[in-house]
């Protein structure tokens, strides 16, 4: 296509430009996930408040989702004592949370405060990982600039899992006086338990200098059990430990009157009665000179360690000495925890790191951010990129004590979609191999270590937690193919030859299989029948599968001789040499390669008594099956 024939000319198409600003309408639908990759997120929405709070290891975006979540709220408020000005930190409440027509905000059954005053006007900019919201009122005097993130640091799996979200506030003046404020910050009880509808097992604490402390006193292995912080960094807050003693909407109005009228009282929770109350806040003070800013990061962070869901694994055999599933002799054990309790002990262990490493974690993210937005790409190149990568940070991905990965393919707002790391669907994904290597090489390990048998079939959803897994259903080819070169990918990237080493003979029984199954007569294609993405198979050749066995077959020779295995090289380079021979002479039509749609002439094709009994049982369904073939 010539420059002329363009819908736009190329100085339009790859010019750089910021990344985009929402308003009004264009706000309703933001949400950017703020957590660790597999420890779950909260969404920082387009008004600037909390929504969306995933972090009980399962996915659950709407309140009520996970049966914990109906009081689920954090909140910033902003008091001007020389005015009386005050403020809930955030953009004016769109009709359409206020109403719940299918979408979410924060506060009492994701409703939102509705009747709090909030500023007027509300911007947001994302450039993943960081989210901007500006806010300005006319009667506030300071301007208003909120960026929350999580730290999200390529190569560093570690920080990059930590369960917490981080709201920097910054505060500036631009009038000609001094103005003084009062910043608060006010945290729900996230580990309270909805299903009993009772704080009597919840416990708060201050931490001192820092922040709150909110934790239950569910069993040891409860998946109930769990806690949550809230912090400030660079500063000491006024600390109240608990609310009012009441229900979630006492201890809310308590609060706002409390704080928009700078009558903060602190507390430490330690007064007789204390216990299952229901939040606690934190609240600074300062003035700022004109012309002078601060900015104060807000640490929220989530710990619930045990797990008891499980998907896609052989079911385990009953101990010898248990009676049955109502039994109460023995004590429920988690069937798995997350990565990030290997690595810290509760919420306040979590916010107590983020405040020692602060400064590193806030510069390592920005120097990610710097690299990829400062590059010469298109800005809505850099806007799909970037805002994909949040999936890392979504409950879509899940990461177990051993630091293995596990992925749905997606998520809906109140479930997983479609288990077990799919093959053929996170054949897609390129960021984690690329920022987080080391995790994409468990899920190498998690296909031909845990997901294969002994012929070399590997089931495409994998066990959670790691296991073995059923091998009755189709393998997928473009999924176990796929994975040959994905093997080949991660062992480029890393250079690890005792990983290699470890992998390599597993990886060759897997494309063996793979060449008896689909092409068992060396023709270079795979022609019997082959499952794929499309969630049906393929019969005959086409050049889709094609493609992906080719690759397989030079990933292979390649894997060969960087294995020690050159004897191994030529029998899959030969057969991808006669497969690439196949497809430009009986594929190609001169414009794109066909599939050849095949019912007979395959060793899986069906009978004349088969057929003869689908014309009896399902005339349709054969009349199509012989005019147009299988699917």
């Amino acid at each position: 296509m010539t420059a002329k024939a363009m819908p736009y000319p190329p100085e339009t198409l790859y010019r750089r430009q910021p990344q985009r600003t929402f308003r009004g309408r264009h706000l309703l639908q933001i949400t950017l996930p703020m957590g660790g990759i597999g420890a779950g997120c909260i969404g920082l929405n387009g008004q600037g408040g909390l929504q969306d709070f995933s972090i009980r290891n399962t996915p659950a975006t709407s309140a009520l989702a996970d049966g914990h979540a109906a009081g689920d709220a954090a909140f910033a408020t902003l008091y001007l004592p020389a005015s009386g000005v005050a403020r809930l930190v955030e953009g004016p409440m769109p009709a359409e949370r206020v109403y719940d027509q299918g979408l979410k905000g924060q506060g009492y059954r994701a409703g939102g405060h509705e009747g709090l005053p909030r500023f007027r006007e509300v911007t947001f900019t994302g450039s993943y990982p960081f989210g901007q919201v500006t806010l300005a009122d006319p009667e506030v005097p300071l301007k208003v600039r909120l960026t929350g993130f999580s730290p999200f640091i390529p190569l560093d799996d570690k920080d990059s899992s930590l369960p917490c979200a981080i709201l920097e506030y910054t505060l500036s003046n631009p009038t000609g006086e001094r103005v003084p404020y009062e910043l608060g910050y006010h945290l729900s009880h996230l580990a309270f338990n909805s299903t009993s509808q009772s704080y009597a097992r919840t416990r708060n604490q201050a931490i001192p200098g820092a922040g709150v402390y909110l934790y239950n006193v569910e069993a040891e292995g409860s998946p109930l059990a769990g806690s949550c912080a809230l912090g400030v960094v660079g500063a000491t807050p006024v600390i109240k430990a608990q609310w009012f003693r009441g229900g979630w909407f006492d201890g809310i109005s308590a609060l706002w009157r409390e704080v928009s009228t700078g009558s903060f009282t602190p507390n430490d929770a330690s007064t007789p009665g204390s216990q299952g109350r229901n939040g606690g806040s934190i609240l600074v003070k300062g003035e700022l000179a004109p012309g002078e800013q601060v900015t104060l990061p807000i640490v929220l962070a989530w710990y619930f360690p045990n797990v008891d869901t499980t998907y896609g694994g052989q079911p385990a055999a009953p101990a010898e000495d248990a009676c049955g599933p109502e039994c109460a002799c023995h004590p429920t054990s988690p069937r798995w925890q997350p990565y990030y309790t290997t690595q810290w002990k509760d919420a306040w262990d979590v916010v107590a790191y983020v405040r020692d490493h602060y400064a590193s974690l806030r510069a390592r993210t920005q120097a990610f951010h710097d690299a990829l937005f400062h590059s010469t790409l298109p800005g809505y190149v850099l806007d799909a990129v970037s805002a994909n990568l949040a999936i890392l940070k979504s409950p879509t991905v899940l990461r177990q004590a051993n630091g293995n990965v596990w992925a749905w393919e997606g998520c809906f707002s109140t479930s997983g979609c479609c288990h077990g790391s799919c093959t053929h669907v996170w054949n897609y994904a390129q960021a984690m191999p690329h920022l987080f290597p080391a995790l994409e090489r468990t899920l190498r390990e998690q296909e031909l270590e845990r997901s294969m048998d002994e012929r070399g079939h590997v089931t495409f959803r994998a066990a959670l937690p790691d296991g073995p897994v059923d091998h009755t259903f189709h393998a997928a080819a473009d999924g176990q193919l796929g994975g040959i070169m994905k093997l080949y990918r991660e062992w480029q990237i890393s250079g690890d030859q005792g990983w290699l080493a470890e992998l390599y003979p597993l990886a060759r029984r897997s494309l063996d299989f793979c060449i008896a199954t689909w092409d068992p007569d060396h023709l270079g294609v795979p022609v019997e029948p082959h499952h794929n993405t499309y969630d049906i198979e393929f019969w005959g050749p086409d050049g889709l599968i094609a493609s992906f066995y080719l690759g397989a077959l030079e990933a292979m020779t390649r894997l060969a001789q960087d294995a020690g295995h050159p004897e191994d090289a030529p029998y899959y380079r030969e057969l991808a040499q006669k497969g690439a021979r196949y497809l430009e002479e009986r594929l190609f039509n001169g414009e794109y390669f066909e599939q050849k749609v095949m019912l007979e002439g395959l060793r899986a094709s069906p009978s004349a008594l088969a057929l003869a009994q689908l014309r009896v049982d399902n005339p349709e369904e054969y009349d199509l099956l012989v005019k147009e073939g299988p699917k």
